[in-house]
Parts: C-alpha cells; sequence; structure tokens
C-alpha cells in the first residue's frame, strides 16, 4: 500500500498520523488511531520505530516513509503544540 504525496498543512504531526491511520486499518497490519500516533511520532526517533513495529504485524512486512522536509514539520508541530497548551 502506497500513501500518496500529501502538504503537510499547519498540523503536520496530524496530518502523518491521520493517514498513517488510514495505511494501518489496511488488511495485513495492526490498525492504530490517529491519536496514538500523533503521540509516538511527538515522542521522536524511537517514537516513529516504535510506531512502525506496532503497524507491522510481521518483521518481514517493510514499511518505508519518506519525508522531505522533516525539520520543517517538527519545528511547526512543536509551534503548534505550545499554541495548544495556552
Amino acid at each position: 500500500m502506497v500513501i500518496p504525496g500529501f502538504k503537510p498543512d499547519v498540523n503536520p504531526i496530524d496530518n502523518l498520523a491521520s493517514e498513517l491511520s488510514t495505511l494501518s486499518a489496511g488488511a495485513g497490519f495492526t490498525q492504530l488511531s490517529q491519536a496514538s500516533i500523533a503521540a509516538s511520532l511527538l515522542t521522536g526517533a524511537r517514537g516513529s520505530q516504535t510506531l512502525i513495529n506496532k503497524i507491522r504485524k510481521s518483521l518481514r512486512q517493510q514499511i518505508v516513509i519518506v519525508i522531505d522536509q522533516l525539520k520543517r514539520s517538527s519545528d511547526t508541530a512543536r509551534l503548534n503544540q505550545g499554541h495548544r497548551r495556552r
């Protein structure tokens, strides 16, 4: 299954979480909620690795995520997190 490219807009982590949640609902994967995926993504590289291992039902499954402008996305996510706390 391939997730088509998408623009991260102002909530890049939430948008990526939504796409990964859709992927996880597909046959052969473990379905995870958008909220749990977003929480994992916000914990950094270790959280992303754990997340992918949760989605996979088998170690033979491979999930490749290509993110262009990851730095910009994480900066935007941090800014949005600060606004949500206020």
